[in-house]
């Protein structure tokens, strides 16, 4: 039988969402739970740097989403928090020919929405998120608030992004994001 175990999970900024308008332009910002993510070591089969790519997997029809962070490697993102699954259908998919790392109590996942969201990543980060110019599954890994950033563009209606930084930075990119237009 194994030992109890004392330690629990914890999610940085488990309440935290932001909300504001500036010129008719709306923004949202929410922490995003229950979630996974794998760091994969692979040669093929996944999308090149810059993009990303939602996944078949065979298992079942979870929201499975690889991003390229550099050349052969990527991050693998699952919405529903089964590691466990997310293992056996990367491993399903890849065999031996790839390795696998779990990250998921290494970042913090944020959600921003709206049409105000490009502006709001533009006072923060150096890449330009504007429809045109970073369409949707697009990834890129910048610096976001003098912090580490990931940031993926969905391809929802509405301009969505998801934008992955250290747990470690949580409190601070929350605050930068809080002292930034339209949330101001």
């Amino acid at each position: 039988m194994p030992a109890k175990s004392y330690l629990k999970p914890t999610m940085p900024l488990a309440k935290f969402a932001l909300a504001g308008k500036t010129g008719g332009d709306e923004a949202r910002l929410s922490v995003k739970h229950d979630w996974c993510m794998l760091s994969v070591a692979a040669k093929s089969g996944l999308p090149a740097p810059g993009k990303s790519a939602w996944l078949k997997t065979d298992a079942n029809t979870t929201p499975t989403l690889a991003i390229a962070t550099a050349l052969n490697q990527h991050f693998i993102w699952r919405e529903d928090g089964d590691m466990l699954a997310l293992l056996a259908d990367m491993t399903r998919r890849f065999g031996k020919t790839a390795s696998f790392t779990d990250q998921s109590d290494a970042w913090l996942c944020l959600v921003l929405t709206g049409h105000a969201a490009p502006s709001v990543l533009e006072r923060l980060c150096a890449i330009n998120t504007q429809a045109h110019a970073f369409p949707p599954l697009s990834a890129a890994r910048t610096m976001l608030a003098e912090v580490d950033a990931l940031i993926i563009r969905l391809p929802h209606a509405q301009l969505e992004y998801m934008i992955f930084t250290p747990r470690s930075s949580a409190q601070y990119v929350a605050d930068a994001f809080a002292m930034t237009p339209p949330f101001i």
